[in-house]
């Protein structure tokens, strides 16, 4: 994460197949955070992770389901508190839905796009999309 770096920590997400997250610090060798490991968010392989420019706190995953992820590291992943999920907003074949937890979970929204795998997905160069 360009926002957070710095000579004592380099926060990186990394996916994996059938769908597990791993916020870590290589620097310090420390495991900050898995998400999803049990599968419950999405079972496809995550085909792509990005940190949402500017934020130090909020990464994008996309997965073979063709789903894509907003998360938060701000809150702790806890397979007890599973989010419903609730419409935002829907274009053509693309659907926003809300992610509603009884409490506080790292995921924020979940984006349907079309039909298929989303293999890759990239922020323009000037952020602002």
């Amino acid at each position: 994460n360009k926002c957070t770096r710095s000579t004592e920590q380099l926060d990186l997400i990394v996916g994996f197949n059938g769908g597990p997250l791993q916020h870590f610090n290589p620097i310090t060798k420390s495991c900050i955070a898995v998400y999803n490991a049990d599968h419950y968010i999405d079972a496809t392989d995550v085909t792509c992770v990005r940190w949402v420019p500017g934020s130090e706190t909020q990464f994008v995953s996309s997965h073979r389901s063709g789903h894509l992820y907003i998360w938060t590291t701000e809150y702790p992943y806890k397979s007890s508190n599973m989010p419903s999920y609730h419409i935002h907003k829907r274009i053509t074949d693309t659907i926003i839905q809300i992610c509603k937890p009884k409490n506080r979970f790292p995921l924020i929204y979940r984006w349907a796009i079309g039909h298929g795998a989303v293999q890759h997905f990239d922020f323009s160069p000037d952020t602002d999309h």
